[in-house]
């Protein structure tokens, strides 16, 4: 029996680029910052306003643990000031039960449930809103990535999709970086996705996704290619560096 591991590598930065009229212009910038230990202290998130030629400042996400375990996001806008906060707790295994985040007049109350069996887990999140809004948001894993979801809104509205995967590192796996969607977990990087919506429709989503991957197998260019999901025309394309 063979077998090895070593340190995961450490995501650095994300550029972002939108396909304008066939060149590639910046659109944003994600730089993360990592402590001594190596968990990460804060992230700092840059955009490009209409208005503006050059990448500004947008937000910077600090991070706050117990032991390894992040127990609160605070976010501060271009100002440095404090503009929402996301507190997680976790039960006994280390897993990620409850979720409260505040900011820009908004409360919003999560309910983590697991369903661990032997070949696929499922987790349940509901979803209380401060306007007396609900919603209930389930996700399937397979081999440790969510390969279906379905999001059921208290006002009528409906979202689902099915998901492929390619068989490298997704470097966002191994950062620690939790959200109030839980959004971070799958191992390997979306390939392809298939999606259902009942009530809003968004403008565009992704159906081709491209990689290029270093020699150990970790992702360095990301090419999303965006359709309009009432006519399936093309709508824009976004490269991630």
């Amino acid at each position: 029996e063979l077998g090895g591991s070593k340190a995961a590598k450490k995501l650095r930065q994300e550029v972002g680029y939108l396909l304008i009229a066939g060149a590639y212009q910046v659109q944003s910038k994600t730089v993360y910052y990592y402590r001594a230990d190596g968990y990460l202290d804060h992230v700092t998130y840059y955009q490009k306003k209409p208005q503006q030629s050059d990448l500004k400042l947008y937000t910077t996400d600090r991070f706050l643990y117990e032991g390894p375990l992040v127990n609160q996001i605070r976010r501060f806008d271009e100002n440095d000031m404090q503009v929402s906060t996301t507190d997680f707790s976790y039960n006994s295994m280390g897993e990620i039960i409850d979720i409260h985040q505040s900011g820009y007049g908004l409360e919003t109350y999560a309910a983590v449930n697991y369903e661990p069996s032997d070949s696929i887990q499922t987790l349940t999140i509901d979803y209380l809103y401060n306007n007396g809004q609900a919603m209930e948001y389930k996700m399937r894993f397979v081999g440790g990535n969510k390969v279906e979801d379905i999001a059921r809104s208290s006002t009528g509205g409906s979202e689902s999709g099915g998901y492929g995967y390619d068989q490298q590192i997704n470097p966002f796996a191994h950062l620690n970086l939790p959200d109030i969607y839980l959004s971070n977990r799958s191992k390997n990087n979306l390939t392809s996705q298939h999606k259902a919506y009942a009530g809003s429709v968004p403008a565009g989503i992704p159906y081709r996704f491209e990689y290029n991957y270093d020699p150990e197998g970790y992702p360095t260019v990301l090419t999303r290619h965006y359709k309009s999901y009432v006519t399936g025309a093309d709508v824009y394309t976004i490269k991630t560096v």
